[in-house]
């Protein structure tokens, strides 16, 4: 994912993959510069299933598998999958985090990429 991404290009995309608009600007913050999601954001970024059921809502439920390809073939494999990922990803600050540090643009690849 293109670090130089807009706010607004990112939640184009969340809604092109069917994400619920009431999750978009918190996934979006997450991706861009690493900010804390909810319980049940928190539960489908680590990868927890069970997780996800108990804590989402109706219209998340029925979304699940939109986030996990949203996940899949558009986010930095970096910022998904796991706690300790998460916990990473949210100390770098997000693709605008890396790209400070790097000061370059991020390499991370993504699943869908390559």
């Amino acid at each position: 994912m293109d670090p130089n991404i807009t706010s607004n290009e990112l939640k184009n995309l969340m809604e092109d993959e069917g994400i619920p608009g009431h999750c978009i600007p918190g996934l979006c913050d997450y991706i861009l510069q690493g900010r804390s999601v909810g319980g049940f954001l928190t539960s489908a970024i680590q990868g927890d299933l069970f997780a996800c059921f108990t804590r989402a809502d109706d219209e998340n439920i029925k979304r699940l598998v939109n986030y996990a390809r949203f996940m899949v073939w558009h986010a930095p494999s970096a910022c998904y999958g796991s706690e300790e990922k998460m916990v990473e990803w949210e100390r770098l600050g997000g693709l605008r985090g890396i790209a400070k540090i790097h000061g370059t643009k991020d390499t991370t690849p993504t699943k869908g990429e390559g």
